[in-house]
């Protein structure tokens, strides 16, 4: 998983250093699997959003809201990434 994701969006592991990604992957892909996720395109898609947003995948309401709804299988995840919030604030 983290070849694929160093190979199609290596931007998002430069902030983890090489010999700590192994150990960074296995938290998110825990919870991956958590709601359900068993796909290896699912599994990297939820690494990446975990990069991207950080701090705010775990603590946002909305986001944690939508895992609910994935692990529930009220919507896939593909389309819980299409409703994510923007991972950067707009600017006024």
């Amino acid at each position: 998983m983290l070849y694929l994701l160093d190979l199609n969006r290596p931007n998002l592991l430069r902030h983890v250093p090489e010999a700590w990604r192994y150990a960074y992957a296995k938290q998110p892909l825990a919870g991956a699997r958590a709601i359900g996720l068993v796909s290896m395109r699912d599994l990297v898609n939820y690494i990446s959003m975990t990069l991207l947003y950080r701090e705010r995948w775990y603590n946002d309401a909305q986001m944690t809201a939508l895992m609910t709804r994935v692990k529930r299988g009220d919507i896939a995840f593909d389309d819980a990434i299409e409703l994510l919030p923007p991972s950067r604030p707009t600017e006024p």
